[in-house]
């Protein structure tokens, strides 16, 4: 299996075009470049990265790649911050103790999931104003293990169903 090699730090923010903007510290570059969601984790477990610094950091980042490629739907990036400063007081006031093992992990959700106050259009224009009123059992499970939710991504209206058609026949005829 081929896994994707990580370039230079340096040649990774000339390729994104975020560290010439500004919209980006050299700190924000080095949380929004961790390797993956294991070392990201690591680092704000060990309480070298607060929850807050990391939540602004993919709120920023997230803000650029939508100036690009206009790929957000809805946000709150607001609470998010709130969320991430909570969880930087717990863990500070129970000596470290984590909220769960997601602990501050920035998840952005595709728009077909609901998230309560952000819209749910499914990729449809006319759903523009569906608000949802509750959070779907994922979130809610993400919620409780830490995670702090910060924006919803675009995808393919009613989520490409021939694409998933496709799959799902080639997966029952195996």
């Amino acid at each position: 299996m081929v896994y994707f090699q990580r370039t230079t730090k340096a040649r990774d923010a000339k390729l994104y075009g975020v560290a010439p903007s500004g919209a980006l510290s050299s700190r924000g570059l080095e949380i929004t470049g961790a390797r993956d969601a294991t070392e990201l984790l690591a680092q704000i477990h060990s309480g070298a990265w607060t929850a807050e610094e990391v939540t602004l950091a993919f709120c920023k980042r997230a803000i650029t790649a939508h100036q690009h490629v206009n790929c957000i739907v809805d946000n709150d990036m607001e609470a998010a911050v709130e969320r991430a400063r909570e969880l930087d007081r717990h863990f500070q006031r129970t000596d470290k103790n984590l909220v769960g093992p997601l602990h501050c992990l920035p998840v952005s959700i595709k728009d077909l999931t609901v998230v309560k106050v952000l819209r749910y259009t499914m990729g449809y224009v006319s759903w523009v104003d569906n608000i949802s009123e509750e959070d779907a059992v994922l979130i809610e499970t993400l919620h409780i293990s830490g995670a702090v939710i910060f924006v919803k991504t675009t995808m393919p209206q009613s989520r490409m169903p021939i694409d998933h058609m496709w799959m799902d026949v080639a997966i029952l005829n195996r």
